[in-house]
Formats: C-alpha cells, sequence, structure tokens
C-alpha cells in the first residue's frame, strides 16, 4: 500500500513538472518566469536598454532552468513506467 501511495505522489508531482516544463517551452514573453525567479525591486531607475539586456538574460537563464528541469522531469516519468511495468 505504502508504494501505491508513492507511486501515486511522485505521478502528481511528476504532472505538475510536466505542466510546468510545458509553460516553459512555449517560450511566451513570461514562460517560466513566476516560477523560477520572482521580479525584484530595484530602489534606483536604470536606463531603458540596461532593463532591457537585463530582462533577456534573465528570461533566457529561466527558460534553460526550466528545460534542464523538464528534461530531468521526462526522464523520471520513463523510469517510473518502466519500473511499474517490471513490477
Amino acid at each position: 500500500m505504502v508504494e501505491v501511495i508513492a507511486f501515486i505522489v511522485g505521478g502528481l508531482v511528476m504532472a505538475w513538472a510536466f505542466r510546468s516544463a510545458a509553460f516553459a517551452f512555449s517560450g511566451g514573453s513570461e514562460s517560466g518566469l513566476h516560477e523560477v525567479a520572482p521580479p525584484s525591486e530595484q530602489p534606483a531607475v536604470p536606463s531603458s536598454e540596461d532593463l532591457e539586456a537585463r530582462y533577456q538574460r534573465g528570461h533566457r537563464f529561466n527558460q534553460l532552468v526550466l528545460y534542464v528541469a523538464g528534461l530531468g522531469v521526462t526522464g523520471a516519468i520513463v523510469a517510473m513506467l518502466v519500473g511499474a511495468a517490471l513490477a
């Protein structure tokens, strides 16, 4: 019974992670930003070019992190399904 509960909880976590990965892979203007790094407040007002460059760097980094996490989740789902099939 414990294995079944662990499998169900693992499946729910994997489903949430898969949803997050799908959101990151969509490539939208705010894909994944709310899940990896919330926006920070800056006391000084930088120029618009600095803001755009910072946003682009942060956005690329966040997409990369979520892409790698998505690949890990996909591998974990496959391992979970293979383990369930062999059990």
